[in-house]
C-alpha cells in the first residue's frame, strides 16, 4: 500500500511539474518574449510606405505576412489562447512560409505555392487564419501517414470551385476540390516543366506555361480537355525562350518570356498582339523577369528577381514606376518571384528569400 501511495505521489509530482513548466513558458511568452518575427519587422517603423511619394502616391504598402501569428487580431492574443495553442499544437498557429513562389487570390483568400515547404498555404483574411491546405494525402490506420502531393509546387490558381497547382518536378498540374480532394492530374507524360498558371474564370480556361517546351497550353477547367497550345522556342514575336509566368486579364494573355527578357501579349486564343522589353541593367530593362500581373487600369507589373524590384509598365512598354528595392526591410525584396493582383487592386508579392508575402495596393488614377 505504501508503494502504491508513493507511486501516486511521484506521478502527481511529475504532472504538476510539467504543468508548471508549461504555464511559466506561456507567461514568459506573453509578458516579455513575443512570437519570433522577421528581422525586417523588428527594424525601424519609418520605412517607405508610398510610391513614388506620399504627395503623389500611386501605390501604398499595406502589410507583410510570414507566419500565422501575424494574422491574429490583438484582442484574440490572450494568455488562454496561447495556452490552448501551445497544448493542442494548432496548425493555424504553427504555419510559417519558407520560400513562397506563386500566388493567387479569390474571395479574400490568398493561396501560396511554396516549393521549399512542398505545400500550398491558404490565408483567410476574413477568419484571420493561415494554414497548409495541400501537402499530403490522407493516410489511414493501415497505410500510415499520407504521401506528399508535391515535389516542387511552383504556381497556384483558383476558380472558386477548384484549386490548380503546377509541379515542375513531377511534370504535371494537379487539380483539387476546395476541400483539398485530389480530382485530376493534367499533362501526365506531356509536360516537361509546367510553371506559371493563368486562369480565365469567365471562359473556364486554364493557361499553363511549359518552360522547357517554350509553350503555353490551354485547358477547359470543366472537362479538363486540351483545347490548344501556342508558342515554340525562338526569338521572333510569338516565340519563347524559357517562359516562366502568365497572367490573364482584360481578355488578354500576358507571358513573362524570361530568357528573351521581355513580356509578350496575346489574345485569349494565343494570337500575338505585341511585346516589349530587352536585356539590360538599367531601369525599364530586364535581368531575370519572373512573375507578372495586371491591375484594373491595364498596367503590367513585372517582378525582376535579380534587380529585387517590381517594374510597372503600360502596354506600350513605357516604364511608369519601380516598386521596392533590394533589401530585407518592409517594402524591400530579396529574390522576389511571384505576384498577383486581385479585383480590389491589392498587390501580393512573393518575397521569396525574405520568407514572406508583402501586400500593397494600387490606388488608381488620381
Amino acid at each position: 500500500m505504501k508503494n502504491y501511495d508513493k507511486y501516486n505521489y511521484d506521478f502527481l509530482t511529475y504532472i504538476t511539474l510539467i504543468i508548471t513548466v508549461i504555464i511559466i513558458t506561456i507567461l514568459s511568452i506573453s509578458m516579455g518574449f513575443p512570437v519570433k518575427v522577421s528581422a525586417a519587422q523588428e527594424k525601424k517603423t519609418d520605412f517607405r510606405k508610398y510610391w513614388p511619394s506620399p504627395n503623389n502616391a500611386k501605390i501604398k504598402f499595406i502589410r507583410s505576412i510570414s507566419h500565422a501569428q501575424q494574422l491574429k487580431p490583438k484582442q484574440e492574443e490572450s494568455l488562454w489562447g496561447k495556452i490552448v495553442d501551445f497544448l493542442l499544437g494548432q496548425e493555424e498557429s504553427k504555419a510559417r512560409l519558407e520560400r513562397p513562389f506563386g500566388l493567387s487570390s479569390f474571395n479574400n483568400e490568398l493561396y501560396i505555392a511554396d516549393p521549399t515547404a512542398q505545400a500550398v498555404y491558404k490565408i483567410d483574411f476574413n477568419e484571420h487564419k493561415m494554414k497548409k491546405i495541400l501537402y499530403k494525402s490522407e493516410g489511414s490506420f493501415f497505410s500510415g501517414e499520407g504521401k506528399k502531393y508535391f515535389e516542387t509546387p511552383i504556381d497556384v490558381v483558383v476558380d472558386g470551385k477548384k484549386i490548380f497547382v503546377s509541379d515542375s518536378s513531377q511534370q504535371e498540374v494537379l487539380v483539387f476540390s476546395n476541400k483539398g480532394k485530389l480530382i485530376k492530374r493534367l499533362g501526365v507524360k506531356k509536360f516537361k516543366r509546367p510553371t506559371g498558371l493563368g486562369i480565365d474564370r469567365k471562359q473556364n480556361r486554364l493557361y499553363i506555361v511549359d518552360t522547357i517546351e517554350s509553350r503555353v497550353y490551354i485547358y477547359d477547367t470543366n472537362t479538363y480537355k486540351l483545347i490548344k497550345s501556342f508558342g515554340q522556342r525562338g526569338v521572333k514575336a510569338g516565340r519563347f525562350n524559357y517562359p516562366i509566368d502568365i497572367s490573364v486579364k482584360n481578355e488578354k494573355v500576358y507571358v513573362s518570356d524570361s530568357m528573351n527578357f521581355r513580356v509578350q501579349i496575346f489574345d485569349l486564343k494565343g494570337n500575338f498582339i505585341s511585346k516589349f522589353g530587352d536585356l539590360g541593367d538599367s531601369s525599364g530593362r530586364f535581368a531575370r523577369p519572373k512573375g507578372l500581373a495586371v491591375d484594373s487600369d491595364g498596367h503590367i507589373y513585372v517582378v525582376d528577381t535579380l534587380f529585387g524590384v517590381v517594374q510597372i509598365f503600360n502596354e506600350q512598354g513605357q516604364l511608369l514606376l519601380i516598386l521596392g528595392e533590394k533589401g530585407t526591410d518592409l517594402g524591400e525584396f530579396w529574390l522576389p518571384t511571384g505576384i498577383y493582383i486581385d479585383q480590389q487592386n491589392k498587390i501580393y508579392v512573393a518575397d521569396s528569400h525574405n520568407h514572406r508575402i508583402q501586400i500593397f495596393k494600387y490606388l488608381g488614377k488620381q
